[in-house]
């Protein structure tokens, strides 16, 4: 019997489709909610991550005794976890609603598909981002780093996700300002 070996882009390839699958669960308003609470949670969990990291390093000599040393793959943890937790936490309980037009039903598919892919491409792409510990609030670090070598070598989707990180990141922005515009002009 064949069986199939695991590698990242088939791990890439199921985030995806789970995902999609979830977009299209709770519809093109919601995954745009999703979408924009993402960027903020990006924000925030690169900004507490690194005050955390920060305050390891303040504290480290000052209280040697509790080895305050932060392991790198643990503030990666901590940004994805709290990447998630902000996400989640917005775009469930977040004080803020999307209201899109409604449409017809195949445009309806239509534009939460095209969500629904950005939104995936998106996650995937932050936590890429994440876990090769490049930085999107301070520079001089590339996303080129040992983090993400092996997986750069080993999958496809990785080099391109790794190699357009800003264009998979700015496209959601885009696509929405597009879209407002799309709305704003059919009213």
């Amino acid at each position: 019997m064949p069986y199939i070996t695991l590698t990242w882009d088939h791990f890439i390839i199921v985030f995806f489709v789970v995902v999609l699958a979830y977009s299209f669960i709770i519809g093109k308003s919601k995954t745009v909610k999703l979408i924009l609470s993402g960027y903020a949670a990006i924000l925030g969990a690169e900004a507490l991550g690194n005050v955390i990291n920060h305050a390891a390093e303040i504290l480290n000599p000052r209280l040697p005794h509790m080895n305050m040393v932060i392991d790198p793959s643990a503030l990666i943890i901590t940004k994805i976890s709290l990447f998630v937790f902000f996400m989640v936490f917005l775009a469930v309980k977040g004080n803020f609603e999307i209201t899109m037009q409604n449409r017809k039903p195949a445009e309806e598919f239509a534009f939460t598909l095209f969500f629904g892919v950005l939104n995936a491409i998106f996650m995937i792409t932050t936590v890429l981002v994440f876990i090769s510990e490049f930085t999107l609030l301070l520079t001089g670090k590339s996303i080129f780093e040992d983090n993400i070598t092996q997986m750069f070598d080993q999958s496809r989707l990785v080099k391109i996700i790794a190699v357009h990180y800003h264009v998979f990141l700015a496209l959601p922005v885009i696509s929405l300002i597009i879209t407002s515009f799309i709305d704003n002009d059919n009213s």
